[in-house]
């Protein structure tokens, strides 16, 4: 049973992805969309990995406000 609910999972998972990446590009052509993709834990945004060094150099100094703009810059988000 237990490599059934695995095997749920990564279809959902795949699901997901396959959701974001659409949701991504429809708001990069325009769309006027209220969305943070999260990803997987690999590729969430969150991850430090996954910031900008600029970035989060940025946020580190207590500049919070120029780091979401260089974000956003950096990232087209």
């Amino acid at each position: 049973m237990e490599d059934d609910v695995l095997s749920a999972l990564e279809q959902v998972n795949q699901r997901l992805d396959y959701i974001e990446e659409h949701i991504l590009s429809m708001s990069k052509a325009g769309a006027r969309l209220a969305f943070v993709p999260m990803g997987r834990s690999g590729s969430r945004p969150t991850d430090p990995d996954q910031v900008p060094t600029e970035v989060v150099e940025l946020a580190r100094a207590g500049k919070r406000r120029d780091a979401i703009v260089r974000y956003r810059e950096l990232t087209g988000a």
